[in-house]
């Protein structure tokens, strides 16, 4: 049964989370950062090409969800 409920919330996640990355885009926020962790990987990253492509890149999202305890708790 834990399987099953991990499973379930795992994929609730990542549709949750890749929803929310897609209003960022189309807010063309970036409060997750990504931006920045591209520029730190890019020899010649360019803010001004990134302020463009952001809105139309598209973002995976891989979430695991790991259940480590259960039971009642006092």
């Amino acid at each position: 049964m834990i399987k099953i409920i991990e499973d379930k919330m795992s994929k609730d996640v990542k549709e949750r989370s890749e929803k929310l990355v897609r209003n960022f885009q189309k807010l063309h926020v970036d409060p997750l950062g990504i931006g920045e962790q591209v520029r730190t990987r890019t020899r010649s990253w360019d803010k001004k090409k990134w302020d463009e492509i952001y809105t139309s890149i598209p973002i995976n999202v891989n979430a695991k969800v790991e259940i480590l305890e259960s039971g009642v708790v006092e």
